[in-house]
């Protein structure tokens, strides 16, 4: 499992708490429990999809974290979560992705999702310089904001489909 490394790596710094959020891709009942418990990890702290947390729970979490995580292997994936967590207004620590850096490199924390220490280095700079980064996703939310106000973002997309 892809997160396992991460928990580990986060686990050993005193100063980070963190939840783990599951989306329930590649979800299987049966064996979810069991597949925590065998990498040493904790079970998810929120469970969104079917049958699982609620929105209100999840935007709950994002209102309540100083920092959001959103980690791919893959390049081409540009994950919700971090425009979940621009909606409000948190700091972004992102996979080094094609994708990823032209849509929030620059306003966000960009590292190797292959390498715990560099994830963990990441968040370690942008906690020590929380308010510059956290400035930054509030500006780029109201930049975001305008763009789609003014139609341009809108008509960008609508390109795209």
């Amino acid at each position: 499992m892809k997160i396992a490394p991460i928990v580990r790596a986060m686990q050993v710094q005193s100063a980070m708490t963190f939840k783990i959020i599951h989306t329930r891709q590649h979800f299987d009942r049966d064996m979810n429990d069991v597949i925590f418990e065998e990498l040493g990890i904790p079970p998810p702290d929120v469970f969104m999809g079917a049958g699982g947390s609620s929105h209100a729970e999840f935007d709950s979490v994002l209102h309540h974290s100083d920092v959001v995580i959103g980690l791919t292997r893959f390049e081409g994936i540009q994950l919700g979560v971090c425009n979940e967590a621009l909606g409000f207004r948190k700091p972004l620590v992102v996979s080094d992705k094609a994708v990823l850096r032209d849509l929030f490199g620059a306003d966000a924390c960009v590292v190797d999702s292959h390498r715990p220490d560099a994830i963990v280095a990441g968040l370690r700079t942008m906690l020590a310089d929380i308010e510059v980064f956290a400035q930054r996703a509030r500006s780029f939310t109201e930049r975001r904001r305008r763009k789609w106000s003014d139609g341009s973002l809108r008509t960008v997309l609508q390109r795209a489909a």
